[in-house]
């Protein structure tokens, strides 16, 4: 198995393996649950060419929230600047 086709398919997954666990302070999931889990097996060629294509998609997508990051901080500046300005009409006391 391809270990980066399993990472995308417990990535995809964590919501269903957390329904499995049982438990009042973490949830554990016991063996015998686990063994309800079933990951999809493709062909090992098939694995390799799904894992390329999820993490070519991933690390667009984390590219994408970066640079939304990067718009958020500057709205965030730009809107305390406005606010500065109000308050300190270019430098006069109020």
């Amino acid at each position: 198995m391809d270990s980066e086709y399993l990472y995308h398919v417990l990535a995809a997954s964590i919501e269903e393996l957390r329904l499995l666990g049982a438990g009042a302070t973490f949830p554990e999931v016991s063996k015998g649950r686990l063994g309800e889990f079933r990951i999809p097996l493709p062909s090992l060629r098939r694995q390799r060419r799904l894992a390329a294509a999820l993490s070519r998609r991933t690390d667009a997508g984390q590219e994408a929230l970066e640079a939304a990051r990067a718009q958020l901080r500057s709205v965030e500046s730009l809107r305390g600047a406005v606010v500065r300005s109000a308050f300190n009409l270019g430098g006069e006391a109020a």
